[in-house]
């Protein structure tokens, strides 16, 4: 079904939802960024609408993003700060050096106090069923995630950056 509505230019939303947790208490979202192509800018524009509606008012929405190095995470930082200075978000963000640790392990720490999760969704692809089951197995134990996947060639910083 996913790789259909991806055929279709769809925007896929699949909600991992933790039953008797729901949504916590509404007060922080976590949105792991891989950039603003793709998945990254649909992800802001769904964590800033969330943050405006009335059960997540006030809720604070933080871009994580997880590099390799400190050298690398200098660079990052300039980006993200540059980005979100010119976006119409009003979120925050965090910049993770995993050096040693995998990244699942970073996500696991720094997201279990979230309300809520947004993860990018890979495109469908030769064995995206054994994929989709074990995104499911890695994100066991966190809180409610949504895994999103953009529609091919919708254009979402245009939307959140001003000019």
């Amino acid at each position: 079904m996913i790789s259909a509505f991806h055929r279709a230019q769809r925007n896929i939303i699949v909600v991992r939802d933790v039953p008797g947790r729901g949504f916590g208490q509404r007060q922080r979202i976590d949105v792991w960024w891989g950039g603003l192509r793709r998945n990254g800018g649909l992800m802001m524009i769904l964590a800033y609408l969330l943050r405006s509606s009335l059960e997540w008012r006030g809720a604070d929405v933080v871009l994580k993003m997880a590099v390799r190095s400190e050298a690398a995470a200098r660079g990052v930082r300039e980006n993200l700060a540059a980005l979100i200075e010119h976006s119409r978000t009003g979120i925050d963000f965090e910049v993770l050096v995993l050096g040693e640790r995998s990244f699942d392990e970073t996500l696991r720490r720094s997201s279990a106090d979230a309300d809520l999760v947004l993860v990018g969704l890979a495109e469908p692809g030769e064995d995206f069923r054994g994929y989709y089951e074990r995104l499911h197995e890695r994100f066991e134990g966190l809180p409610t995630t949504l895994f999103v996947l953009a529609a091919e060639d919708l254009a979402f910083g245009e939307v959140l950056v001003e000019r």
